[in-house]
């Protein structure tokens, strides 16, 4: 008889594989549906197209009523009461003096997300970002963004290195004194965020990274 993996033992890359592997049926249903009738009720409620999606692990949620896009949105010519940026924000990470650990609802959500190529922008705070970034979840900065765009945040560029090959990439921003951030409440520290590695929107993600970036 197979022994049952150890799952609170195993790294984040190799939870998401696991659950992927073993469970991907039972996902993939739960998000047929969950797209099915979220999708219809999100349409009918909204009547809005999302141009971008994102997750913010461990944020906090606004209590106002301010669109936090619709600014960059209209910069980038979409009428922010025809087209969004959707945000999930209720998914993160427990912290204990032991370490860190997230629930199967949570490794469930970010592995269908990542698998299935449903997000642009990955944010969570630093404890927990280098395992998603060493295992390739996230693209490297240097091809999204220019040698130019980049220069003026060097001290804010965060580095990892793939476990696959070893190399060393620009994985994500630290946000740290983000005013957008600040000012919406999503997070107030040290707070990494970057562009996923499968993302259909890399052109856009990157806009609404500078946007955030040169926020005042």
């Amino acid at each position: 008889m197979e022994a049952k993996p150890d799952f609170k033992a195993m790294s984040t890359q190799k939870k998401l594989g696991y659950v992927w592997d073993y469970y991907r049926f039972h996902i993939l249903g739960t998000i047929v549906l969950v797209i099915v009738f979220g999708s219809i009720i999100h349409h009918y409620a909204t009547l809005k197209t999302a141009v971008l999606d994102m997750i913010f692990l461990n944020a906090y949620t606004p209590e106002d009523d301010r669109n936090p896009f619709a600014e960059f949105l209209a910069e980038q010519g979409y009428d922010p009461n025809e087209y969004e940026v959707y945000l999930a924000t209720t998914l993160g990470y427990t912290f204990t003096e032991d370490g860190y650990q997230a629930d199967y609802t949570t490794l469930q959500a970010i592995s269908a997300m990542f698998s299935t190529g449903d997000m642009d922008v990955f944010a969570t705070p630093p404890q927990v970002f280098d395992e998603y970034a060493s295992a390739g979840y996230v693209a490297d900065l240097s091809t999204i963004f220019t040698e130019e765009e980049l220069a003026p945040y060097s001290d804010k560029i965060i580095y990892s290195t793939l476990t696959e090959t070893g190399m060393q990439f620009p994985a994500a921003f630290n946000l740290n004194d983000c005013n957008w951030l600040q000012d919406y409440g999503y997070y107030d520290g040290d707070y990494y965020m970057a562009v996923t590695a499968n993302s259909d929107s890399p052109d856009l993600t990157k806009e609404f990274i500078l946007y955030i970036l040169q926020y005042e």
